[in-house]
C-alpha cells in the first residue's frame, strides 16, 4: 500500500507543486486506488508541502513543475516524483488505476500519440476561435506549402532584392551548418558553442534573470572554455528603471522587483560583445533588450514560472491553453497590473474527493 499525494489548484494538478490550495491523497493498493481524500490546505512553499507529505506518509508525489532543488529535498525523504503532469484530479486517479500514470501525462488519456493530442487541443480551442479573423499574412493557413518543396512562395511580398550584409550571410551559413549537421544530435548549449566557434566570436554577453542565476553560472562556465563571457544581471542598478507615462507607479516606489534590460544592453554594447545570449529574461524585458542590443541576440533559456521553464509544454495542455485564451478571468484577486488572479482561502478541513 502507498499514499500518492497530488497538489491541486482549482481541481487540476497544480502547475507548481509548492503553490496549491488542496492536496489530493490517494491510497494505492495492488495498483489501484482503494480510497482518496482531498485536504483543503494552502501550500505556499516547499517546507509546507514537505510537512504535509511527511504527516500523511506519502510515498509518491504527482505534480506539474518542480525545481531541481525542491526535487532533491523531496527525493531525499524517499518520496518518488512523477512531474510534468497537466490534467485533472480525476484523470490522475484514472491513470493510476489503468497503469498509465507517467511523467508528461497530458490532459486526455484517450489521445494517443502526437496527432491525437494535437487534434484534442484543436477541438478544445474551437469555441475560442473567431473563424472570420484573417491575418494579413498567414503561412500556417497555406494549403500548398510550396516552400517545403523547394519552390517559390506565390504569396510572398515581391520587390527589388536587397543586398544581404556579409556578416548576416556568414551568420546564416553558420546556422545552416549547425541545423543540417547529419551526424550529431546537438543540444542547444552545444549548438551555441559551435556557433561561437564558427563565427569566431571572442566575446559573448549573457543577459540573465536573477531567477536563473544558477543556470547562468553553469552556462558561463561552459562558454568560458571557448570565449570571453560578460554576464549582466537583470537587476543591475535597478533604481534606474523607466516609468511609463500614465503609470500608477512613480519614481518613489520601491524598485527591487524592477528589471533594467536597457542598462543590460548598454553594458554589453559598451563591452563590445559580438553575440548576446538571453537567459530567462521576463517577457517584454527580453524584447526591450533585443531592441537595444547592437550585437545579434539569441535566446537560450526561457523562463516559465508555471512550467519549470518549459513553455512549450503549454501547447500540449488543455488546462494552460484554456487559461491563456480565457483571460482575463472574471473572479480572483487582483495583481500588480490590475488583472484578476485565481484566489483560494486556506482551510484545514478534509473532505472526501468526488
Amino acid at each position: 500500500m502507498m499514499i500518492v499525494a497530488v497538489p491541486l489548484l482549482e481541481g487540476r494538478v497544480a502547475p507548481r507543486c509548492t503553490r496549491a490550495g488542496q492536496l489530493l491523497l490517494a491510497t494505492v493498493s495492488r495498483g489501484r486506488v482503494s480510497s482518496r481524500q482531498i485536504v483543503e490546505t494552502q501550500i505556499g512553499d516547499l517546507m509546507t508541502l514537505l510537512d504535509l507529505l511527511r504527516r500523511h506518509g506519502a510515498g509518491a508525489l504527482v505534480c506539474g513543475g518542480i525545481t531541481a532543488d525542491d526535487r532533491t529535498v523531496i527525493t531525499a525523504e524517499g518520496i518518488d516524483i512523477v512531474d510534468n503532469v497537466a490534467c485533472s484530479a480525476a484523470e490522475v486517479i484514472a491513470a493510476i488505476d489503468t497503469g498509465t500514470l507517467r511523467r508528461g501525462l497530458g490532459f486526455d488519456l484517450r489521445a494517443r500519440g502526437r496527432a491525437g493530442r494535437l487534434e484534442a487541443i484543436r477541438t478544445a480551442l474551437e469555441r475560442y476561435v473567431d473563424g472570420n479573423a484573417q491575418a494579413p499574412f498567414d503561412c500556417l493557413a497555406c494549403a500548398d506549402r510550396t516552400c517545403l518543396q523547394g519552390l517559390g512562395c506565390p504569396t510572398a511580398p515581391r520587390g527589388e532584392p536587397r543586398p544581404v550584409p556579409a556578416e548576416t550571410r556568414h551568420l546564416l551559413d553558420a546556422a545552416g551548418d549547425i541545423a543540417l549537421e547529419p551526424d550529431r544530435q546537438l543540444c542547444r548549449i552545444t549548438e551555441l558553442v559551435y556557433l561561437c566557434l564558427e563565427m569566431e566570436y571572442a566575446r559573448v554577453g549573457l543577459a540573465y534573470c536573477v531567477d536563473l542565476f544558477e543556470p547562468a553560472q553553469i552556462l558561463a562556465g561552459v562558454l568560458r572554455r571557448f570565449v570571453e563571457v560578460v554576464p549582466v544581471c537583470c537587476k543591475i542598478d535597478n533604481h534606474e528603471h523607466v516609468v511609463a507615462p500614465g503609470s500608477k507607479r512613480d519614481e518613489s516606489e520601491p524598485s527591487q522587483w524592477a528589471c533594467n534590460p536597457l542598462l543590460q544592453a548598454r553594458v554589453l554594447n559598451e563591452a563590445g560583445t559580438q553575440l548576446n545570449v538571453l537567459v530567462g529574461l521576463c517577457i517584454g524585458a527580453d524584447a526591450v533588450f533585443t531592441q537595444a542590443s547592437r550585437a545579434p541576440v539569441t535566446a537560450l533559456f526561457v523562463k516559465d514560472r508555471s512550467l519549470a521553464n518549459n513553455p512549450i509544454g503549454a501547447v500540449y495542455s488543455e488546462y494552460y491553453l484554456h487559461e491563456s485564451v480565457a483571460l482575463p478571468r472574471s473572479s480572483g484577486a487582483s495583481g500588480r497590473d490590475g488583472r484578476s488572479r485565481p484566489s483560494g482561502k486556506p482551510s484545514s478541513r478534509t473532505r472526501e474527493a468526488p
